[in-house]
């Protein structure tokens, strides 16, 4: 036997049948309200936060830099030692907290943000005032950490440029060692090729320039060195004068030369040192970076509201019990095609 089915007569049916839809939505209604006061919803504790970002660091992507800091900060605001602490100052006002470990206290706030501008942070509770109590503390323990994190991020930032003027000047220190210590042995050279040369005999122009430009490039703009080349003999002086003059030159030089060994020595034991002290910095800036600006949006303390109002949780049953009637009247619906075929 074919079975016709008519949408029409259906909802014919189920209009003459309204009374028992509205029952059904009550009494559906009556359950949620039901359950939402046998487990009641929390309360909601929430403080503002007003984010911002310095965007004038050069990188490659910048969207994505910038998302890494923004991480960065939500990773510092649910730190463990930062929700131990918060744990620990509330416990000191309130016993609540004593029965309550830092993994559960951590189920229990969140950070809500989608870019810089303003974030949230809520934290629930079963009574209104151990809610104000936990967004209180944690907003406080929270700007104390990032303000310490902040500063030591200002630090590793300016130590980063304080390594690399030490670095530069280092170099620029062994260039000048290695300069020095060339010449010397340049002069060294000089005199040995000279050496077979009659004293009394004036100097040829070529072994006069050779020696002045040695020395000239020893001098380098230094007053000292200046004062010692007006002493070179004149062009018509005899080689003696020169091997006399090269006397001062020559002590002058391994001066100079150790006194970059004991400079070059110690600028080494800076540049450590301050490497040191940046790596320091930057674990205490616990990878947050001074680009990153934080304070409270508002001085006003937290609000509170319920998770979840009564109202809605008795609209959520009665929409429920709804599509439970639906889901029974589509199986009669099939019921009655089976047997009827």
């Amino acid at each position: 036997m074919k079975f016709d089915w008519s949408l029409r007569e259906e909802i014919l049916t189920v209009t003459h049948r309204w009374p028992l839809v509205i029952i059904v939505f009550l009494i559906g209604c009556l359950i949620g309200w039901g359950i939402s006061a046998i487990l009641p919803s929390p309360y909601r504790a929430e403080t503002t936060l007003s984010v911002a970002y310095n965007a004038d660091a050069i990188a490659r992507n910048p969207d994505d830099y910038k998302n890494w800091h923004m991480n960065q900060l939500n990773a510092l605001a649910i730190a463990p030692d930062v929700l131990q602490e918060t744990l620990n100052q509330l416990r000191q006002i309130d016993t609540y907290w004593e029965s309550v470990s830092a993994e559960e206290f951590g189920e229990t706030i969140g950070v809500h943000w989608r870019n810089t501008g303003i974030w949230r942070l809520t934290a629930e509770s079963d009574t209104q005032e151990h809610a104000l109590q936990a967004a209180d503390i944690w907003t406080d323990t929270f700007f104390e950490t990032y303000h310490a994190a902040s500063s030591a991020a200002a630090d590793a930032n300016f130590l980063e440029a304080e390594l690399y003027n030490q670095s530069r000047s280092l170099n620029q220190a062994k260039m000048r060692h290695a300069e020095l210590t060339g010449i010397k042995d340049g002069i060294e050279t000089w005199r040995n090729q000279v050496s077979a040369l009659p004293e009394e005999q004036p100097l040829d122009a070529t072994n006069r320039w050779q020696l002045l430009s040695l020395v000239s490039r020893a001098a380098c703009f230094d007053p000292a060195w200046t004062a010692l080349l007006d002493q070179a003999p004149p062009a018509a002086a005899p080689l003696k004068d020169y091997l006399s003059w090269l006397d001062k030159v020559i002590p002058a030089l391994e001066t100079g030369i150790e006194a970059l060994e004991i400079q070059i020595v110690t600028m080494e034991s800076q540049l450590v040192e301050t490497d040191e002290h940046k790596q320091q910095a930057f674990q205490e800036s616990r990878g947050l970076s001074a680009k990153v600006f934080v304070e409270r949006h508002s001085e006003s303390p937290p609000t509170v509201t319920r998770v979840r109002e009564s109202s809605i949780s008795a609209s959520i049953g009665g929409v429920l019990a709804l599509l439970i009637l639906l889901v029974i009247w589509m199986a009669s619906i099939t019921k009655k095609s089976i047997q009827r075929e």
